[in-house]
């Protein structure tokens, strides 16, 4: 379970009712960043394979990641 917050809030939400020309822009904005995200996930992961596939990666990963260690 999560821990809850020490101060208390709150969340609201309220319905948009955009016109026709702020539909239209929220979706094109939406859909940039989306493909910004997706470009950055893409590379990031590519870039996560490659580290991966060095030799050195294991053996530095194993002596910082003590909860991995095995025996």
């Amino acid at each position: 379970m999560a821990k809850r917050a020490k101060t208390s809030s709150f969340v609201t939400e309220v319905e948009l009712n955009p016109t026709g020309r702020q539909a239209k822009k929220m979706r094109s904005r939406f859909e940039a960043a989306h493909q910004v995200y997706d470009a950055c996930l893409g590379e990031t992961l590519r870039r996560m394979d490659l580290v991966r596939q060095s030799p050195k990666w294991r053996p530095q990963f194993l002596q910082y990641s003590p909860c991995w260690r095995t025996g």
